[in-house]
């Protein structure tokens, strides 16, 4: 019976900042990217 009780006084947290920004992401991408065919490939792409 106490746990009944217990799921009928739960309260969820409010909602925070996103986990994820898609702009950050994909700018983090593009630099592994390139960051992997200088390594791998041996074609610096930076100046």
């Amino acid at each position: 019976m106490q746990k009944s009780s217990e799921k009928e006084s739960y309260i969820p947290y409010p909602p925070g900042p996103k986990d994820f920004d898609p702009a950050l992401g994909q700018t983090q991408l593009r630099q592994a990217a390139e960051e992997f065919r200088e390594d791998y490939q041996h074609k610096p792409t930076r100046p």
